[in-house]
């Protein structure tokens, strides 16, 4: 390992120099007793313990393996230098995710708070930065609350049926970097694939000094061509940005266009300077189909749980989630649904260069209340900002199997408030379709995705014949209770009360799970997996797949590999496979 784990920008979408990671070794405490804001630990010069970032809380790569971590209070401690390339500069200081609730000083001073396990949160550390010993304090909360988002961290003492191990505290990069004195903030790429261009959208900030943003085009052999000469007006840029022989992005043929964005003074005078990318990349929903490009798409999605040997939420290093999208497509795919997890943005970036469909997730709490709201309503904008630019992401999925909502079941306005979160989520992109909540008891959304584990193949081909009739529809209470400990035997009907199927495309995104939940059917695994498929795949009006699951995740060992990520089947006879469907 090396001795900055994780060396690699975080976030080749938004990439500034000079940068400096704050990866490594820091000095850690846990309070249990909550003790440390009243003692003025963030005052302390030395914590007695230490932890390795971005490992979590609970891992044996953080060296802070408490298989009890998300029950208490941890307090964070890093002594640093700045790099002589970042004195007398506007500085940042990022977080790329820490779970849950975190407080942050620097120097003795409140930089303030952050809610929120899985969206990353920054600082403006100008003006209590020093030169040399800064002194960087990070408390985080973390609790078994089920009103607190968590995805699958069991919220039990100890982890069980579909719930893994739970983390806590810092779990992505922490890193400092230099920015302008102006400088571009938001920053949103709208490609637009019949018109050959990007259509560029950015906030800039204390943009007083600041008069235009050039874009440039960088190529392959190192050059730069001049794309765009875009004003600024009112503390924002817009614009359109041709590129020079337009290609659309896809699983097949992945092509990205680098760029590189300079904001300029009025005499031209480098203000800020950032590179990015994007792909010309086009999702929509055309009655009962989904176009990407403007065809039909077919989409063979495998379930992906985001987690790793020895770092739980946080692989050893950036070649794990390289790997794993790597996998992905050895295997046959053309994509996957990240499931209960926002997934670091250097995983995106792989399935954007290796060219894997991702379907965004917002992990879920587990009990309906204002508190569990109020969480997905602040996260649902922080996602699509950190993730809308990367061309992999193709939809929004706000909820699953209504954790966390299925108050809905009897309460108008909690499926009122569903469809506000929908809407919401279009405003904010309405590039995207949106998923309201994965499974069943849809409300508002535009993909009717559909979850089952009947055990039985003669069952899952019934249900499907009469899904594809327009019957088995109708909301039902009672399965989904049943559903919920024997989903072998049973279904839960697509839509919740009161809501219409209004025809939209089909998706079953969740269904096999073979060798954890029960089969009927005999043979290999790869021969469940060849018939539960081949039984989709042979309705058209199904639009696509997702199987549960890629990879074995601790007890739930219904992976297609092992947790290691070794094969449960042969690849190349699983590729070959999925090469025949929805061609």
């Amino acid at each position: 390992m090396p001795a900055t784990p994780h060396p690699e920008h975080p976030r080749p979408d938004l990439y500034r120099e000079p940068w400096c990671s704050l990866n490594g070794v820091w000095e850690f405490a846990p309070d249990p007793r909550d003790e440390g804001l009243a003692q003025e630990w963030w005052q302390r010069s030395s914590l007695p313990e230490q932890i390795l970032v971005p490992y979590p809380v609970g891992s044996e790569l953080s060296g802070q393996p408490e298989l009890d971590a998300p029950r208490a209070v941890y307090w964070y401690l890093r002594h640093f230098d700045l790099p002589p390339a970042m004195h007398d500069r506007c500085l940042r200081l990022h977080f790329g995710a820490a779970d849950h609730q975190a407080r942050v000083w620097l120097n003795g001073v409140l930089l303030g708070d952050h809610l929120g396990g899985y969206t990353p949160f920054s600082f403006d550390i100008t003006e209590v930065t020093r030169r040399n010993d800064n002194r960087l304090v990070v408390r985080v909360a973390d609790s078994r609350s089920m009103r607190q988002v968590r995805g699958k961290q069991a919220w039990q003492q100890r982890a069980g049926s579909i719930f893994y191990p739970g983390i806590a505290g810092l779990w992505q990069t922490v890193w400092l970097e230099a920015v302008g004195p102006s400088c571009l903030g938001e920053l949103r790429l709208y490609p637009d694939l019949k018109g050959g261009c990007f259509h560029v959208r950015a906030t800039v900030e204390r943009p007083e000094a600041a008069s235009y943003l050039d874009v440039y085009l960088a190529l392959p052999d190192g050059a730069r061509l001049p794309a765009a000469s875009l004003r600024v007006a009112g503390g924002r840029v817009s614009g359109a940005v041709p590129v020079v022989d337009p290609r659309p992005w896809s699983p097949e043929a992945p092509h990205l266009y680098d760029l590189e964005l300079v904001l300029r003074t009025r005499g031209g005078a480098e203000l800020d300077r950032v590179r990015t990318y994007g792909g010309l990349r086009e999702i929509a929903v055309d009655g009962d189909r989904i176009l990407l490009n403007g065809h039909p798409l077919y989409q063979r999605l495998v379930l992906v749980q985001g987690y790793f040997p020895g770092g739980i939420y946080t692989p050893a290093g950036d070649e794990g989630w390289r790997r794993d999208v790597e996998l992905v497509r050895a295997l046959g795919f053309n994509g996957l649904r990240m499931h209960q997890k926002l997934e670091a943005p250097r995983f995106l970036y792989w399935c954007d260069r290796i060219g894997a469909l991702v379907w965004d997730e917002l992990p879920s709490a587990y009990w309906p209340g204002p508190s569990s709201r109020e969480q997905v309503r602040r996260m649902l904008p922080e996602m699509i900002g950190r993730d809308a630019n990367h061309p992999s992401v193709i939809t929004w999925v706000l909820f699953n199997e209504s954790w966390g909502i299925h108050d809905l079941n009897w309460s108008a306005a909690a499926r009122t408030e569903l469809a506000q979160l929908a809407n919401q989520a279009r405003n904010l992109d309405p590039s995207r379709p949106v998923i309201d909540n994965s499974g069943f008891d849809h409300v508002e959304t535009d993909i009717v995705d559909i979850h089952h584990y009947l055990s039985s193949l003669a069952q899952a081909e019934a249900l499907y014949d009469r899904l594809v009739a327009g019957r088995e529809w109708r909301h039902a209470f009672l399965p989904g209770l049943r559903y919920m400990v024997q989903p072998h035997k049973c279904f839960k009907p697509p839509l919740a009360p009161g809501a219409r199927y209004g025809g939209q495309p089909m998706v079953v995104s969740e269904y096999g799970g073979f060798g954890f939940y029960p089969s009927d059917e005999g043979g290999s695994l790869l021969d469940q997996y060849r018939a539960a498929t081949l039984a989709i795949a042979r309705r058209p009006q199904l639009r696509g797949f997702c199987y549960t699951q890629m990879y074995d995740v601790f007890q739930e060992t219904n992976g297609l590999l092992t947790f290691d990520r070794q094969p449960k089947v042969p690849i190349e006879a699983l590729r070959a496979f999925h090469e025949g469907l929805g061609a």
